[in-house]
């Protein structure tokens, strides 16, 4: 998801982690249509909290 000039960029998923076939193709993915997928910056998350 991005916004739409494209500064922005988030990967969502519905689990905490990704299958790393399905990321990497995702990030390949990314990276041809431009985006600046070494400028990631991936937070650590925590089990059982939810943002609500």
């Amino acid at each position: 998801m991005s916004e739409p000039r494209g500064r922005y960029l988030w990967i969502l998923s519905r689990t905490p982690q990704m299958d790393p076939d399905v990321l990497g193709a995702g990030l390949a993915r990314l990276g041809a249509m431009g985006f600046d997928i070494n400028a990631l910056i991936w937070p650590a998350h925590r089990q059982g909290t939810n943002a609500r």
